[in-house]
């Protein structure tokens, strides 16, 4: 398999429209939609719609070639048959289109009227005023790249052959708006996917350096029936996904399924990442002073408020991108009723990222080849097929220091399943349950806790099903922050094990979860811990 990357530069006349769903202008009811830079845009998401409605029209009028799934990808079903969760993703992916011809335009204000059909005349309250990035009759480029994955030229072909079906983009194209002028696709640079240059990582644990070319979504949230909101950390779940489907491109995901499972991949988070605090961490409400019940030398007053009250005031600044989605009917190309949804993804902007990568379980042959294909980058990562450049890799060195003791604090550095969904006991027993199994033979003793969970069910739940029953159950997770005060002799050194490795999940009806029965696995970078001695004091335990 061949990685493709062209230049698409798309001309349009004015008047087009990209509305931006967020920025507003006093009485107008359309802005255009511009970038950091301020320099107007065309979706990604756009292009890759009209080039989907493209091959497809070329393909009914006799066409060879792929299907138009095979380019563009498939939804994933819900139907419950066998694999049908999994969704189908596409070969070809596109950065937004940034106009290269800019200069001297100035911004123009028009109008738009509904009119009635009966009366003939204008519709009360029916007057939009849009906002146009050009004057009419004007013309502007716009360039993107485009990358796709063949083993021949026949996804460039089917490219190249749809842009003659393209005549119009975006917003009112039924008005007249968007007019393609020209649409040209560059000659392709190439390479071959099973000829990257093979070379040892350069330790067991190596740590990658890496950036986003767009912002992504990942580790979706439902805010509401239609918005979905990414989280800034990419769990190393999505990492290992993304490098799974490199593998599968490439054509050797078969030889390479034993060492992605052993593969320990961490959480990718931006360098400038604030240090998850455990929720044991207070602030007083008399002097604002913030501090750790647990450590703190002398017992503390009841004037304290705990993080899900103040925390928020306090969290690092993200930059996000929101923007909305419309599905559109393929017959009549309007949007479609209902199917209207908005996304709140992270921009990166222009922050590193970094990645952990544990190799200690995989064969020399193996690492050089997956450290190959790190190396050469990850692409379509999360629902925005947002593509990661490693910068740098380098070692990381073992954490050594000695864990002395008997009552240590243990807290989550990533979100963990520590509880089953079918344990009918108190919060309490069943996190004592857990620890008791997790450091067995150890006797350990949960003195304390303060831990905080969600249900994670739908999708993750039907694709991921867990228990002999195989019937519908959500995740119990426990999320990052939350932390557990265990005492117990003898613990030091069990801690610091399970610290370099990653808490295992649970047992469910006394079967050990996997990686294709659950998906909150220490190789794909929960449970990540972090261990502290405490100085034993008699007001630990709390009512």
């Amino acid at each position: 398999m061949k990685r493709f990357h062209a230049r698409l530069c798309l001309t349009l006349r004015s008047p087009f429209i990209f509305p931006d769903s967020e920025a507003v202008i006093p009485g107008i009811d359309l802005v255009a939609h511009r970038n950091r830079a301020g320099l107007p845009f065309v979706p990604r998401d756009q292009l890759k719609g009209v080039f989907r409605d493209a091959v497809a029209k070329s393909l009914r009028a006799g066409a060879p070639g792929l299907t138009v799934d095979d380019i563009f990808g498939a939804a994933s079903s819900d139907d419950g048959m066998s694999g049908s969760f999994a969704p189908r993703p596409g070969v070809v992916l596109f950065s937004d289109a940034i106009a290269a011809d800019f200069e001297g335009l100035a911004p123009v204000i028009t109008h738009r009227v509904e009119i009635d059909a009966e009366t003939g005349a204008a519709k009360e309250a029916h007057l939009l005023f849009v906002e146009l990035v050009a004057p009419r009759k004007k013309t502007v480029r716009f360039e993107a790249d485009v990358v796709w994955f063949c083993k021949d030229l026949s996804v460039g072909k089917a490219l190249r052959r749809a842009k003659s079906w393209i005549s119009a983009i975006g917003a009112m194209k039924s008005a007249g708006f968007g007019e393609v002028v020209d649409i040209q696709i560059s000659d392709e640079t190439v390479v071959d996917l099973t000829e990257l240059s093979h070379q040892a990582p350069p330790a067991e644990r190596t740590r990658y350096v890496f950036s986003f070319d767009r912002p992504y979504l990942v580790d979706a949230r439902i805010a509401a029936d239609n918005v979905l909101v990414g989280q800034s950390t990419v769990p190393g779940a999505v990492i290992k996904g993304a490098l799974a489907r490199k593998l599968d491109l490439a054509g050797v995901l078969s030889k390479f399924s034993n060492a992605l499972t052993d593969l320990s991949i961490s959480h990718a988070r931006p360098e400038d990442a604030q240090e998850i605090l455990p929720l044991s961490v207070v602030r007083s409400l008399g002097t604002g002073e913030v501090f750790d019940l647990w450590q703190c030398a002398q017992p503390y007053s009841r004037d304290i408020e705990f993080q899900i009250d103040w925390k928020n005031e306090a969290s690092e600044s993200v930059k996000r991108e929101v923007r909305v989605h419309t599905a559109v009917t393929e017959d009549t190309e309007i949007a479609e009723t209902g199917n209207l949804f908005l996304i709140d993804a992270i921009d990166p902007v222009d922050g590193r990222f970094v990645v952990d990568v544990d190799y200690g379980r995989i064969p020399a042959e193996e690492r050089e080849i997956l450290h190959a294909m790190l190396i050469d980058g990850l692409h379509g990562i999360g629902r925005t097929g947002a593509i990661a450049t490693v910068h740098d890799c380098f070692a990381v060195l073992a954490t050594r220091d000695p864990l002395r003791g008997s009552l240590f604090a243990v807290s989550l550095a990533t979100d963990a399943i520590l509880a089953s969904p079918v344990d009918d006991v108190e919060t309490g027993a069943a996190y004592q349950d857990y620890w008791s199994r997790v450091l067995h033979p150890h006797t350990v003793e949960l003195v304390d806790f303060y831990a905080s969970q969600r249900i994670v069910g739908g999708y993750l739940s039907k694709r991921y099903r867990s228990g002999a029953a195989q019937e519908y159950r959500p995740w119990c997770v426990t999320i990052a922050g939350s932390t557990f005060l265990l005492r117990g002799d003898d613990l030091g050194q069990a801690l610091s094990d399970l610290r370099d490795s990653r808490l295992p999940p649970p047992f469910i009806d006394g079967v050990p979860l996997r990686w294709d029965s659950c998906p909150f696995q220490p190789e794909n970078g929960f449970g990540e811990i972090k261990v502290t001695a405490v100085n034993p004091r008699e007001d630990l335990r709390h009512d």
